[in-house]
């Protein structure tokens, strides 16, 4: 799709004959997906997921209201996600660049997933040979998470958010827990055992994140 591509106020339900079998795929072969804007759909009784995004830039995802998984593989680009309801399935976040804004979404009975895609650098920055250059943690802002039992993933970097009865847990690919200005009920880090070495500043906030796990040794509290 090429130029500016509005999708609003539709209802995506019972779709999913051919694979991946989501409500709505979007995918290309040449990068050229860009300037879409998803706005105030709803989506029901899909087959295996509901929105799934395979490439793509300047993409919007606002108002929508969503009972099953939404993934953002790691090739989309200046992606944003706001306004949303989740009731259900997995939320993937994934990226190689760090450019998306996530902010003011309500999850609520899903399991969460944030993660930096390794497999290739897709930001459009020109490198010299051998230079490296520092991705951003996906920040997620003004978010409201209630009973997502499963957060997994690189990282998770929250500011302003709410948690109630949620869990998180700094698994084998977990470097970074930041909590800025959140509240918490309920709430919890698992450390799983093997993984690298996780680091961990939580600050303005109110409530208590209980931590424990195998792998509490991982953490590296930041001050």
């Amino acid at each position: 799709a090429r130029g500016h591509l509005l999708i609003e106020d539709n209802l995506f339900e019972g779709n999913g004959g051919t694979d991946p079998a989501f409500g709505v795929d979007l995918e290309d072969g040449a990068e050229m997906m860009q300037d879409v804007v998803f706005r105030n759909n709803k989506f029901k009784g899909n087959r295996a997921g509901d929105l799934v995004v395979c490439a793509g830039t300047e993409l919007i995802f606002e108002g929508n209201e969503f009972e099953k998984s939404v993934v953002m593989w790691g090739r989309p680009h200046n992606y944003v996600f706001r306004n949303n309801r989740y009731r259900g399935g997995t939320v993937v976040y994934m990226t190689r660049t760090g450019v998306a804004r996530i902010h003011n979404n309500h999850y609520e009975n899903c399991k969460l997933s944030i993660v930096f895609d390794t497999k290739a650098v897709a930001d459009g920055l020109v490198r010299k040979p051998g230079q490296t250059v520092s991705t951003p943690p996906l920040k997620l802002e003004n978010e409201t998470l209630v009973n997502v039992t499963n957060i997994t993933g690189t990282y998770f970097n929250f500011t302003n958010s709410s948690f109630q009865d949620v869990k998180f847990i700094a698994g084998k690919d977990t470097r970074m827990i930041r909590l800025q200005g959140c509240k918490a009920t309920g709430s919890s880090i698992f450390y799983e055992a093997k993984g690298p070495e996780v680091e961990v500043k939580i600050e303005g906030g109110d409530g208590t994140m209980a931590e424990d796990g195998p792998g509490l040794n991982r953490k590296k509290t930041l001050r």
